[in-house]
């Protein structure tokens, strides 16, 4: 359409990083060749590495910052927006702020998985190419896992495979014992809640309340327990005071939250989420993650309490960094490589082979790993600089 002003409203969500990477690339030329691009985006180390020429922050439906890009203003909360980690150490070393603890759950060792893949081969049909090819992987109580890989992977797949959505071509995958192709997704996700990347694919209740009860109510749980377990659910991902709003009507970040909180509210022994910082501030996520994570020694725990394992599909290597105690990388149909974040994502080219590029905070983290011996936040690495 050649249009003199392009406006990206989050343009980057859902992209492997470098695919956000390369379109970033065609924006700035765009700019370069006399276009006016807009940007909105919440993923602030990308946009910034296109140099753009000024940068507006937004608080309340006021501008409080317009202005160049040198260096963090004071007019932005590092915990509000997510931001380059040496801007963030920065910070906290001029203001001298106190920084909690940070904790990992610990995987429960000697106990049996709670999730089997064998040998799993899928194609959709016996004339299109395999998607998935020779999967093995176990998952354990206590593993806060995070799936990396490119677009297009099959890493979506892979976890419906596990909530009984598709059934493996060849091999077969286990839910606490027992094959998927005996069991119905009903009976699964007494076991697995799964929350899909598209929120849309999820939502048609007419109130967010109703929304969060149908799960409970399906799996039979007391009714005078479920306003706790909805009320719990929308408090840990901070839509309390959204109990009689449309889902569909809410924007695509509280959309996102609201399936993250219905499938919360099911108790499911394991959470699964397909990219579930899409759409989201970082104040929002950062949130919800530590309360499922209970980074904090006082942080409540949905985790702790109800969830035995976790795991996450996401192309915000950050968020690996910061909450998975594993990591998965995905690709060329199969898991190239499982370990903790520390094992998985110090190596750079085998990262970059599978288009995730390495941001500031894993490149601090890798450089720091001889004194922390384990990835932190940014905050939390200020006291090792």
């Amino acid at each position: 359409m050649n249009p003199s002003i392009l406006l990206l409203d989050e343009p980057l969500a859902s992209l492997d990083p470098a695919s956000a990477h390369e379109a970033l690339q065609v924006f700035r030329s765009l700019a370069d060749e006399g276009k006016t691009v807009i940007l909105v985006e919440h993923r602030v180390e990308d946009a910034i590495e296109t140099k753009p020429d000024r940068m507006m922050y937004m608080e309340n439906g006021k501008i409080k910052y317009l202005g160049d890009i040198k260096n963090l203003p004071n007019e932005i909360d590092h915990k509000q927006v997510k931001l380059p980690a040496p801007w963030v150490v920065q910070r906290v070393k001029t203001l001298d702020i106190q920084v909690e603890e940070f904790n990992k759950p610990k995987v429960e060792e000697k106990s049996d998985p709670l999730v089997v893949f064998e040998n799993v081969d899928f194609r959709y049909d016996d004339d299109l190419p395999l998607i998935l090819e020779n999967v093995n992987l176990k998952i354990y109580s206590g593993d806060l896992i995070a799936v990396l890989g490119p677009n297009g992977a099959g890493k979506s797949t892979l976890v419906k495979h596990a909530i009984g959505l598709l059934k493996p071509t060849k091999g077969r995958v286990l839910v606490n014992g027992k094959d998927t192709r005996e069991m119905s997704v009903a009976q699964i996700a007494r076991t697995l809640g799964f929350v899909f990347q598209s929120p849309t694919h999820m939502l048609y209740a007419p109130s967010v309340k109703e929304e969060l009860e149908f799960g409970p109510k399906n799996l039979g749980y007391d009714s005078n327990e479920i306003p706790k377990f909805v009320s719990e659910s929308l408090n840990a991902v901070n839509l309390g005071g959204f109990e009689e709003y449309p889902p569909l009507g809410l924007s695509f970040g509280q959309q996102k939250r609201t399936t993250i909180a219905a499938v919360l509210a099911m108790r499911s022994k394991i959470l699964i989420m397909d990219e579930p910082t899409a759409g989201q501030d970082f104040a929002n996520y950062t949130h919800f993650m530590e309360t499922l994570c209970k980074t904090s020694e006082d942080a409540q725990s949905v985790l702790s309490a109800n969830f035995s394992a976790t795991l996450f599909i996401t192309h915000d290597i950050d968020l690996a960094v910061t909450y998975s105690n594993r990591v998965l990388l995905f690709g060329d149909k199969h898991i190239v490589a499982d370990g903790t974040p520390e094992e998985v994502l110090k190596n750079i080219n085998l990262l970059k082979q599978y288009r995730v590029r390495p941001t500031s905070l894993l490149s601090l983290n890798v450089d720091l790993l001889p004194k922390t011996k384990r990835f932190l936040p940014a905050e939390s690495l200020v006291q090792y600089i």
